[in-house]
């Protein structure tokens, strides 16, 4: 079988003896055949060298951390920044809006994670923007039942500085749990 042409370190062609196996005709290399240059002698790994640079990362002058903390660059999670606020309403004749959420922080918006709502009274319910009437959510309910809102996203005031409001379409006792918090 011929010799494997390869290129040694110094990008000269040499050619390595090599001899066949099978019928397919691939060479083979014996590596008792091969010698690496010195100080060369690591193959697939870094061999020790404590002036090893792989493509300018130096592992070896990062900066002291402080003691307590486990972070570089910022990338520490402070958790969750919201105040969830939880309320409830109940009323025997909501067929006029009637606040079901506090005013959020000033110049914030009102964001709603979950509504519970529940009447005797078959009735729809319409979760609705303070002043503009805006719907953000409507749910059919029969007699003595109740509708868990858990939206994917949050139902979200429109305008800063607003209340959600619920709106009955017939009088009736209905109670209302509202979960959520402001934000920009």
């Amino acid at each position: 079988m011929a010799n494997l042409p390869v290129k040694d370190g110094n990008g000269t062609l040499v050619y390595l003896s090599s001899s066949g196996a099978g019928t397919d005709g691939n060479p083979f290399v014996n590596v008792h055949d091969v010698t690496l240059k010195a100080g060369t002698a690591a193959i697939g790994k870094l061999a020790a060298n404590s002036g090893v640079d792989i493509g300018d990362v130096d592992i070896l002058s990062l900066p002291a951390l402080p003691a307590g903390t486990n972070a570089i660059g910022s990338t520490k999670d402070g958790g969750p920044a919201q105040t969830v606020t939880r309320t409830y309403t109940a009323s025997a004749d909501m067929t006029t809006a009637a606040a079901i959420t506090v005013a959020p922080t000033a110049g914030l918006k009102v964001a709603a994670m979950d509504l519970i709502i529940s009447t005797d009274t078959a009735m729809s319910f319409s979760v609705q923007e303070e002043t503009s009437a805006t719907v953000f959510a409507k749910v059919y309910l029969p007699a003595n039942g109740t509708a868990q809102l858990t939206p994917r996203g949050y139902l979200k005031a429109a305008v800063a500085d607003k209340k959600l409001m619920g709106k009955a379409s017939v009088a009736g006792n209905v109670t209302i749990t509202a979960i959520y918090f402001s934000e920009a």
